[in-house]
C-alpha cells in the first residue's frame, strides 16, 4: 500500500474512530503492519486535547498534583525540551476539578498565535514523518482538521485563504508518508449531530456530562463564538455545518491524495465505499 498514513476526517458522529479500527483490522489481516491512533491519547500525530509545558512549568504542576503524579507521567511524552500531556486521560472526580482547568490553560490550541500552534505541530509531525518504520501503515481516526479549525475560526478569526495556507504548510511536513485523507461528509450535519448526542449522554458513556453539553460549553468558551452567533444548541449546530463547509473547501485545495465519502445515515454503506476505495489502492500498488 503506497499510502503510509490514512487520515479519516469529518465532523463528530461521522464514525471516524469505528471506521479506523475496522480498516486497521482489515489491513492487518492482509498482512500489513498497522498502527492506529485515537484522539486525545498520546500519539506521534495528534496534539488535540493535550497540554504543552516547558520543563519548569511541568515540574510545578507535578509537585502541585503530587498525589496523581504517576498518572500524569503515564500520559506524558517529551517534545524537545517541552512536555506533552494527554491530561483528559487522567481521571479525576469531576470536570470541575482544578486539575482539568490548570492543564487546559496550557492546551496547544490555546497558544498565543496560529503560527505558534503550527510550529508546534510541525515539530511533532516532522519527527513522526522521519520514522524509520517504513513498512507500517499509520491510521488516525480523529480530527486533523477539527482541532485546528476550531481555534483558527473561533479564537484567531483567520479567513479562508489564511486557513488554506496554514494547512498547506502542515501537510507538507507529512509528505514523506504519502498521506491519504478520507473525508466523511455528513449529508445533514444537524441530524447526525443530534443523533450522536442522543447516543453520548453521560448515562450511556459514564462521563461527567452529556457529550453535546460539553461541546456547547467548548464552543461557547471560544472568544469569537458569541460574535459569530454560535452560542447554544442552534448556534453549535450551525457551527458544525459551517465547519464542514470550511473543511471541504480547504481539502479541495490541499495537495494531497483524498476521497470524500458522503454519510447519509447508512454507516455500513459509507464503510463499504471506504473499503472499496482502499481495496482498489492495494490492488494498484
Amino acid at each position: 500500500m503506497r499510502h503510509r498514513l490514512l487520515l479519516l476526517e469529518g465532523l463528530p458522529g461521522s464514525g471516524k474512530t469505528t471506521y479506523a479500527k475496522r480498516i486497521a483490522d482489515t489491513l492487518k489481516r492482509s498482512g500489513l503492519s498497522v498502527r492506529q491512533f485515537n484522539e486525545g491519547e498520546l500519539n506521534p500525530f495528534d496534539l488535540g486535547y493535550c497540554a504543552l509545558m516547558d520543563a519548569p512549568t511541568f515540574k510545578r504542576h507535578l509537585e502541585h498534583y503530587d498525589e496523581i503524579k504517576e498518572a500524569i507521567l503515564a500520559n506524558t511524552m517529551k517534545q524537545g525540551d517541552n512536555h506533552v500531556i494527554a491530561y483528559t486521560k487522567v481521571r479525576r472526580p469531576s470536570l470541575s476539578d482544578s486539575f482539568y482547568k490548570d492543564f487546559a490553560a496550557h492546551e496547544v490550541s490555546r497558544l498565543k498565535s496560529p503560527d505558534a500552534i503550527k510550529e508546534t505541530y510541525l515539530a511533532h509531525w516532522r519527527a513522526f514523518a522521519a520514522t524509520d518504520d517504513e513498512n507500517t501503515v499509520f491510521i488516525y481516526g480523529g480530527a486533523f482538521f477539527q482541532n485546528h479549525i476550531d481555534a483558527l475560526l473561533l479564537r484567531y478569526d483567520l479567513d479562508q485563504n489564511a486557513i488554506r495556507r496554514y494547512f498547506h504548510d502542515l501537510i507538507e511536513s507529512l509528505r514523506p508518508l504519502d498521506p491519504l485523507i478520507l473525508y466523511i461528509r455528513q449529508e445533514n450535519p444537524k441530524t447526525t449531530i443530534l443523533e450522536t448526542a442522543a447516543k453520548r449522554t453521560a448515562e450511556k458513556t459514564g462521563g461527567f456530562k452529556d457529550w453535546f453539553e460539553m461541546v456547547m460549553d467548548e464552543i461557547a468558551a471560544m472568544p469569537l463564538s458569541a460574535q459569530k452567533g454560535y452560542r447554544g444548541q442552534e448556534g453549535a449546530l450551525r457551527y458544525f455545518t459551517d465547519e464542514q463547509q470550511t473543511e471541504l473547501s480547504v481539502l479541495a485545495d490541499l495537495p494531497v491524495a483524498k476521497r470524500v465519502i458522503t454519510l447519509a445515515g447508512d454507516y455500513e454503506k459509507t464503510y463499504r465505499e471506504i473499503s472499496d476505495h482502499l481495496k482498489k489502492i492495494m490492488k494498484d500498488r
